[in-house]
């Protein structure tokens, strides 16, 4: 029962006329991502299914009198997939009902159920790792999770030269038209819920109530179109809750990130990373006169810019990352 609304929590949401008070939903986290990613509907039924240009042909410096043997590049299909996040609410329908307060109180309980799970997709869009949970799906840091000069995304991969597992956190920058969401075909993007209505709950023992009940889904994945689109910066050192890297040495590495994308896929391009990073970013922008790293006023609100790249702040980035090696 501890995961069922009770009594103390309507009393804790009235307020002194008997009505639902609004709730500051300080849980909710800030994952500007879910509102910036880009969505396609999945091509196949299993998924997303796009070619990668893996060789490129050689051509030949002819001599007079000789052939040329013809070539071909080379491609390799790629299928991304989506997982499928679900849950159930209820509410005793009696307690719902309290003070001719059922449509408020309902709307309180969807609230939490909305950020709960954006923070969950937020989360899994940064880290999801179809090897170790196979429901879920490929996050980024999956998809740059090596420093293997044979793997080809290792070259987006920067080593800010953190060494302690557990105690580094990383910068992604993503270009949202190559890195974007996909959803089932015949389904469509977003959270979805349900108003299931009244229904008759039946406990372990056989005895039953009536409750409200709600179902939200999200069916979701992510795509990348081109790795080279996408840079991670791995491997930045926290230490006591602080980054471990002078402005100087924090700079440089973001200056040789930014330049790993190719100007031709150098498009909606965003910084996510953690507060701490923003705020490492923002000293800096205080302490050096160049304009790489500046604050800008943009729709009546400051912005911390790097050169033209926005930067986001996205509390699913954890400062307790493993390292990659």
């Amino acid at each position: 029962m501890a995961d069922y609304p009770s009594l103390v929590d309507l009393a804790s949401r009235l307020d002194p006329k008997g009505g639902i008070m609004p709730i500051a939903e300080v849980l909710a986290k800030r994952d500007p991502i879910l509102a910036q990613l880009k969505w396609k509907e999945c091509n196949k039924t299993d998924g997303y299914v796009h070619a990668v240009r893996t060789g490129l042909p050689e051509a030949t410096w002819r001599k007079l009198y000789q052939g040329v043997q013809p070539k071909k590049s080379t491609t390799a299909q790629v299928t991304d997939t989506c997982g499928n996040l679900e849950t159930y609410a209820e509410v005793d329908k009696d307690l719902a009902d309290i003070n001719g307060n059922t449509a408020a109180w309902r709307l309180s309980e969807q609230k939490p159920f909305f950020a709960g799970m954006a923070n969950q997709m937020a989360e899994t869009i940064f880290y999801g790792d179809t090897d170790a949970s196979p429901e879920r799906f490929m996050g980024l840091a999956s998809r740059y999770n090596t420093l293997n000069a044979a793997v080809p995304s290792s070259k987006n991969t920067v080593d800010a030269g953190g060494t302690v597992d557990g105690s580094v956190t990383s910068i992604f920058i993503v270009s949202l038209d190559n890195f974007f969401g996909i959803y089932p075909q015949a389904s469509q993007a977003g959270l979805k819920h349900t108003d299931k209505g009244q229904q008759t709950h039946v406990n372990d023992d056989g005895g039953m109530y009536e409750v409200y009940r709600d179902h939200y889904k999200w069916q979701a994945g992510t795509a990348l179109e081109d790795w080279r689109g996408c840079v991670r910066v791995c491997n930045i050192p926290v230490v006591d809750g602080e980054i471990g890297l002078t402005a100087d040495e924090l700079i440089k590495l973001l200056v040789k990130a930014k330049n790993l994308i190719p100007a031709d896929l150098r498009t909606s391009v965003h910084m996510y990373c953690a507060e701490e990073i923003k705020t490492a970013l923002e000293l800096a922008a205080l302490e050096k006169s160049s304009g790489c790293v500046k604050i800008v006023e943009a729709a009546e609100q400051f912005k911390t810019m790097f050169f033209d790249i926005p930067v986001e702040v996205s509390d699913s980035i954890s400062l307790t990352e493993a390292l990659v090696a």
